[in-house]
């Protein structure tokens, strides 16, 4: 289902019309927006790649989805620049933030980005504000983090076994081998201190 919108930008910005699309298997919001000099597509999903099992931050990806970053169809074009890449934010903190504005960027090759000029910052970075704003005034904005929380939590469970909790545990293993040959140490030294101690006490003392 589409939802139709038109919503107000920050001064000094005109507004811009919204096309919002959930999808509610992914929780994942599509935002189509088109305005004077303004126009492309943002995806706002629950960011998943970091350690929290709920995530509290999005990312905001520039464009369709394709193979290649920089082969996204529909990315935003801000005064005639089209910005590459995406963003992550905590759209609390952000949206609490007296400073809106975020590093865009354009591309200067395939794999190669440069920021772009400040006005055309500024006013990307109001579009991104307004949709962050509508993101996260959404009633259903829980049910989505929680449904792609739940659907990528098994993905999510090995790659945390396999990035963090088996290196940890083998580094476990190592330490508890070093500190078994540590311990074998100290307690040879200690016999040897023994020894050194019961023969010294056991030998007479002489004046010079």
């Amino acid at each position: 289902m589409i939802t139709r919108r038109r919503v107000q930008l920050p001064a000094p910005y005109p507004p811009v019309n919204i096309a919002e699309t959930a999808n509610p298997a992914t929780g994942e919001i599509r935002y189509r927006f088109k305005g004077p000099r303004a126009a492309g597509t943002i995806l706002i999903n629950p960011e998943l790649r970091g350690a929290e099992p709920i995530p509290t931050a999005v990312h905001l990806t520039f464009g369709e989805y394709a193979t290649r970053d920089h082969e996204r169809p529909h990315r935003p074009v801000i005064n005639g620049v089209t910005l590459v890449g995406g963003v992550i934010l905590d759209p609390a903190e952000y949206l609490a933030s007296a400073n809106h504005t975020l590093w865009l960027h354009r591309a200067t090759g395939p794999y190669t980005s440069i920021r772009v000029p400040d006005a055309t910052n500024r006013y990307g970075s109001a579009v991104i504000h307004a949709l962050v704003r509508l993101w996260h005034t959404r009633p259903d904005r829980d049910e989505l983090i929680l449904t792609a929380a739940r659907r990528t939590a098994r993905h999510r469970l090995h790659e945390l076994h396999r990035s963090a909790i088996a290196p940890i545990k083998t580094r476990i293993e190592e330490l508890e081998h070093e500190l078994l040959d540590h311990l074998r140490h100290a307690t040879a030294l200690y016999e040897l201190a023994r020894q050194h101690d019961a023969l010294n006490h056991d030998t007479p003392e002489t004046t010079p």
